[in-house]
């Protein structure tokens, strides 16, 4: 803050949730890591890892967020979503159901076709996660 004040540096880091940017925050203290010596002051290194970190934002060579991956968890229960969670509130999410009971296959098709053709769409790993299901299987309940 004392930078920004003062008009030290390009005064581009997010100042206001830089407490939160946990990914930027150990990106600074790895470069301080990399940079300490016993030699150089505290205050001196410390302003040398915020301009190498203020010039690659600057530069385009670094991007906030670090993770720019977002994340849309959904909870299902006996088939019934009754629950949406996402880390990036402007995602809107779609869900499809598909059922045997009421989709022919050629309307099953259809759909995946129509997504694959989609150019705002790309297909992305699913993470499926059963709670209790694995100790299930170990304790030979489930075969």
């Amino acid at each position: 803050m004392e930078r920004r004040q003062d008009g030290i540096g390009l005064c581009n880091l997010p100042y206001d949730t830089l407490e939160e940017e946990t990914e930027l925050l150990h990106l600074a203290y790895e470069l301080y890591e990399k940079r300490a010596d016993m030699n150089t002051a505290y205050l001196v290194t410390l302003n040398c890892v915020i301009d190498e970190i203020e010039k690659a934002l600057g530069n385009g060579t670094l991007h906030l967020p670090l993770d720019p991956t977002p994340r849309v968890v959904l909870v299902i229960e006996d088939g019934m979503i009754t629950g949406s969670y996402t880390s990036e509130p402007s995602v809107r999410v779609e869900v499809i159901e598909l059922s045997k009971e009421y989709a022919s296959s050629e309307e099953r098709d259809a759909v995946y076709a129509e997504l694959q053709s989609d150019p705002e769409l790309s297909e992305c790993d699913c993470r499926i996660t059963v709670p209790g299901y694995e100790d299930e299987i170990e304790s030979g309940e489930m075969e």
